[in-house]
């Protein structure tokens, strides 16, 4: 019998409640929300199954939102776990909640009547001004395409081989029995179908042979193109994944100078360097905007902070976070300032987010090429062009998740005169 036959609906009601407070109004990641939500309810609470309810609590949040104020004439965080229940909870926890049944059929009925309505911002639950930024350079076809694998995460891992060889991590997946699919674009990464347990406990990820890295975030790095024996500059450097990853595709020969403003993440930095065995790495806490090197370095690669919305299937929060338009004036100005100084950082820019807005990409880069004399070159990249409504589109490159089953990435590649 399942644990959650005899779960409390006050319970489940108030764990969400407080989950979704994390997010929306701390702004914390779904992870994190989830983990500070569960710790403060009952033990009757752990399971797969409410970590799922959480994931889709979440996922769903604007629909849900909508819902529960027409049908309650207000917005609380309980109101829409309420609404949740009451739509899809006996189905999913396999048990009845008799509490739920004097709204639930209410709450059906203004369910379906906005799903007719077919207003794609409710049906994929996304913020409104969200849905009409992209409608500007998507037809709504592809468009729903786009939302559907948006709220879907796929599980990309990259093959460590600077602590193993590819034969041997494919054998050793084989033999834990986790389902995986090899990458046609790139031999070190693996797509993973299905795995009998976290990944945390799985002993090709503790012992640093295998890395959590989505494609998307792989090409960023192969689009360095990095060489033994370059001096190459990481800029926004922290947690390091694509720090590693210069270092294994240089087998540990080139110099790698790695910057990050905040000096709790370049500690962690240094740990996770060691756990994956790369090496020749300088670690710097410094503002990227303002920094200068001595010399300059032959290449850099700015994975500049952004809304993440080309994230979101890892971390349904951005979803929620996405709420506040405004985030996205603050940090195409912080790109812009980031990627202006980088161009005096070293000969050749590799400008990237994990935004599909082209305001935090293909905008903020036409930007600073008006006041700058570097030039915008051509990407070799299994990618998408970038919006054909900027001009010049073809130089930049983009990731889709239903078209490349991985995250929503923006690329380009700048040359210093």
């Amino acid at each position: 019998m399942s644990g959650l036959r005899a779960l409390r609906l006050r319970n489940l009601i108030s764990f969400a409640a407080a989950l979704l407070k994390n997010v929306d109004k701390f702004h914390l990641s779904f992870d994190r929300s989830y983990r500070e939500a569960i710790t403060k309810l009952e033990a009757e609470l752990e399971g797969r199954e409410v970590y799922e309810f959480s994931r889709s609590l979440v996922n769903k949040f604007y629909l849900l939102e909508h819902i529960s104020e027409i049908t309650f004439g207000e917005k609380s965080y309980e109101k829409i776990a309420l609404t949740w229940l009451a739509l899809y909870g006996e189905r999913f926890f396999k048990q009845p909640f008799p509490g739920l049944r004097d709204f639930s059929t209410k709450i059906i009925e203004t369910y379906s009547r906005v799903l007719n309505e077919r207003k794609l911002h409710l049906s994929y639950s996304f913020p409104e001004w969200f849905i009409k930024e992209l409608e500007i350079v998507f037809d709504r076809e592809e468009l729903e395409k786009l939302l559907k694998s948006l709220n879907e995460e796929v599980i990309w891992a990259r093959i460590n081989t600077l602590k193993t060889d590819e034969d041997k991590a494919l054998k050793e997946l084989d033999k834990q029995r986790i389902s995986f699919e090899r990458d046609k674009d790139i031999s070190y990464l693996v797509k993973l179908i299905e795995f009998p347990r976290p990944t945390g406990k799985i002993s090709l990820f503790k012992e640093g042979k295998l890395i959590l890295q989505d494609k998307a975030s792989v090409l960023a790095v192969e689009a360095l193109r990095p060489e033994p024996g370059e001096l190459i500059c990481d800029v926004c450097a922290a947690p390091g994944i694509k720090t590693s990853l210069i270092a294994q595709l240089t087998e540990n020969k080139a110099r790698i100078l790695a910057i990050d403003v905040s000096k709790r993440r370049i500690n962690q930095m240094k740990a996770l360097m060691r756990r994956y065995g790369a090496k020749n790495i300088e670690l710097a806490i410094s503002d990227s905007r303002k920094m200068r090197l001595r010399r300059k370095s032959d290449k850099v690669l700015l994975d500049s902070p952004c809304s993440a919305s080309g994230a979101i299937g890892r971390d349904p929060a951005i979803k929620v976070h996405l709420r506040r338009r405004g985030r996205i004036n603050y940090y195409a100005q912080l790109q812009r300032s980031l990627l202006s100084n980088c161009l005096n950082l070293g000969r050749e820019v590799i400008y990237v987010t994990c935004s599909i807005l082209p305001q935090e990409g293909e905008e903020v880069v036409l930007s600073v090429l008006n006041e700058s004399s570097a030039k915008l070159v051509d990407l070799d990249l299994p990618c998408s062009n970038g919006y054909s409504l900027y001009p010049r589109s073809y130089l930049f490159k983009r990731t889709f998740p239903h078209v490349h089953e991985c995250e929503a990435f923006f690329y380009a590649k700048l040359l210093v005169n």
